[in-house]
């Protein structure tokens, strides 16, 4: 039990046993002396300075005015044992301190009734020692009296909760939690794609729709520890008034009426075909190939009913290419006076040849030759020379509405962007997962009309192995495709 001397000059104290002691300051009229804003110590050190331990005051209000306590558990003193120490009790300042009072510690062997060393109860006798200042520059008066010592309750840890925010895939979230106790464990249990770092919420959700952040604080010696919190939360999908406006591309065949021309069409790497429907084979046709651009490219050229040209067109110049003239159709292109169907069809080893009504009618050209007289370009455009006899002429691409070129996985986030391609004015794209409801995906890139980019959430944790993905036009439903991707 600790025991000290009036003038605080001596203390004693059994290892392992608590130390308390509180101290008032009066005034020479006996009047409490206020102590907000002041900060006392006591510290302990041996005789060479060297210190051991110290214990910051607490000021405490009451009905008799402010006081300080030093209050430690047993584990002070256990710790203290053995050494020949001095305490100081000193008042803290910004530059230095006053000390206001000095003894000895002695720290005994432990006595019977020792308190257990794992701080969650403390029990014993302290003291309460009052300091009046004296009158005329006298010394102060010491008076102490002994007190119960009740352990201080036990820290409670209270609910967590987080600042409001818009929760929406996608979007970045760095949010702090609030409510936490210092010195605590805080552990979360978290959506995809978010995380906890230095108590705060960050990252961005993964997966749209209802979720729950799991919260669990722990603090040792606390009377509620570990304490879980789950909060609630909805996040939003990603906008899709947000996505890349998709370019119109023309879709076939499509009546043209009386026309002199066909317009530009772009085209993609993989196989295509491109074709003009008309009723006499004595009007041409130019089919504009692999072009660098509007002003380059090579020109296949049919020429009355049964033949074809190959031309260069080099800054805006045709020229004929040797070798290539007249080649002949056969059978030849007379269909008068039903209507044929002409089709310039790109192979997928890049070798070119025309085919009416399905059926090959000219010799193969390969890829090595076109290259050869001009440089690979990206797209096809054809124009149909129209004669007297022409009562219509319909064209168009032969390419599906909507096609699924390649799937990418990111690992980490689990999400899926599509490449696409497509004819005709789609306004947007939904998906469906293994059979399941559709849902919107976002439209991330088309600059270049034909093309996209769609990007699919993040696949929930259950779903692997081989995954089927169903995509379909919004405003166009019929226009859909499929692949399998393995996750």
């Amino acid at each position: 039990m600790l025991t000290i001397t009036d003038d605080l000059s001596a203390f004693t104290l059994a290892a392992g046993e608590p130390f308390i002691l509180d101290l008032r300051f009066h005034d020479a009229d006996g009047a409490a002396m206020p102590l907000a804003g002041r900060a006392f110590a006591l510290s302990f050190h041996d005789h060479d300075r060297v210190a051991h331990a110290a214990i910051n005051g607490e000021i405490v209000a009451d009905g008799e005015g402010d006081r300080v306590r030093f209050a430690r558990d047993g584990r002070l003193s256990e710790s203290l044992y053995g050494w020949p120490l001095i305490v100081e009790l000193a008042e803290r300042y910004r530059h230095g301190r006053d000390v206001i009072a000095r003894g000895t510690l002695t720290i005994l062997p432990s006595a019977g009734e020792v308190v257990s060393l794992d701080g969650a109860a403390i029990a014993g006798q302290g003291w309460r020692v009052t300091i009046r200042a004296g009158t005329d520059g006298a010394a102060p008066v010491f008076a102490r009296t002994r007190i119960p010592f009740d352990a201080p309750s036990a820290p409670m840890l209270a609910a967590l909760s987080l600042a409001a925010g818009a929760w929406t895939v996608d979007v970045a979230v760095d949010l702090p939690v609030t409510g936490t106790t210092p010195n605590t464990l805080l552990a979360a249990t978290l959506p995809p794609g978010l995380t906890i770092a230095d108590g705060r919420i960050v990252g961005a959700p993964a997966v749209a729709g209802p979720a729950e952040i799991t919260l669990v604080e722990t603090l040792a010696g606390a009377g509620n520890s570990p304490r879980t919190t789950v909060i609630a939360i909805i996040v939003a999908a990603a906008p899709v008034a947000a996505d890349a406006v998709l370019p119109p591309h023309p879709i076939g065949p499509v009546d043209l009426g009386t026309q002199t021309a066909i317009g530009l069409r772009m085209m993609v790497a993989e196989p295509y075909m491109v074709g003009a429907r008309f009723r006499r084979a004595t009007n041409t046709a130019d089919f504009w190939f692999r072009m660098t651009d509007a002003e380059n490219g090579v020109i296949f050229r049919i020429v009355d009913d049964d033949h074809y040209r190959l031309i260069r067109v080099a800054g805006g110049v045709q020229s004929s290419i040797g070798g290539y003239e007249y080649r002949t159709f056969s059978p030849p292109l007379v269909a008068a006076p039903d209507t044929a169907f002409v089709e310039l069809r790109v192979a997928a080893d890049g070798s070119v040849a025309f085919f009416q009504n399905g059926i090959r009618i000219s010799a193969k050209v390969d890829a090595a030759f076109l290259d050869a007289i001009q440089p690979r370009g990206y797209g096809v455009r054809f124009a149909v020379t129209i004669g007297p006899a022409m009562a219509n002429v319909t064209a168009g691409s032969l390419a599906p509405p909507l096609e699924i070129h390649g799937a990418t996985i990111d690992p980490a986030t689990r999400r899926i962007d599509l490449a696409i391609g497509y004819v005709g004015t789609p306004d947007a794209y939904d998906y469906a997962i293994g059979g399941g409801a559709w849902a919107a995906a976002r439209t991330l890139s088309s600059a270049q009309a034909g093309q996209a980019v769609l990007r699919l959430p993040a696949l929930a944790a259950g779903i692997a192995g081989d995954v089927s993905i169903a995509l379909r036009q919004r405003n166009a439903p019929a226009a859909s495709a499929s692949i399998t991707v393995s996750v």
